[in-house]
C-alpha cells in the first residue's frame, strides 16, 4: 500500500479468505482487515470450496483524504497570490478487486518395470 504510515484501508474478508502481511507473521482469515501505508500483502484461499472472485466497495480508512490546493493571483506584478489547502475527502477512493486463479487437476499414472 503505497502512502503514509498513518493511513489504513479496511478490507473485507470471506471467511475463508486469509490476508498476510508480507514481511511479518501477521496474517488474519475472515473478517474485516486493516492496512496500513507502507505493507505489503496478499490473499490466500484453499483450492476446495474457493471463494468467488470479489469487487470491493470504497475501502479507504483514515488517512486517506487528499488535499485540494486553491491559489488566486490578480495578475499584477506586485501582488502575491492567496492560497489554501482543502482537505477534498470525496476525492479518496480505493477499490480492490480479487480475481483469483483458476485451479487444474492433476492425474498420477504409476507403472512397474514391467509397464502394467
Amino acid at each position: 500500500l503505497n502512502g503514509a504510515s498513518s493511513a489504513e484501508v479496511n478490507i473485507p474478508l470471506a471467511s475463508n479468505v486469509t490476508i498476510h502481511i508480507a514481511g511479518t507473521s501477521a496474517t488474519q482469515t475472515g473478517g474485516t482487515a486493516k492496512v496500513y501505508g507502507g505493507q505489503s500483502f496478499y490473499f490466500t484461499a484453499p483450492c476446495q470450496n474457493s471463494p468467488s472472485n470479489f469487487v470491493s466497495d470504497n475501502v479507504c480508512g483514515n488517512g486517506c483524504e487528499r488535499f485540494t490546493a486553491l491559489a488566486i493571483h490578480d495578475g499584477g506584478a506586485g501582488t502575491q497570490a492567496q492560497g489554501t489547502w482543502n482537505m477534498d475527502p470525496d476525492d479518496a477512493r480505493l477499490y480492490l478487486n480479487i480475481e483469483w486463479l483458476d485451479f487444474g487437476s492433476l492425474e498420477l499414472t504409476k507403472k512397474n518395470t514391467n509397464q502394467d
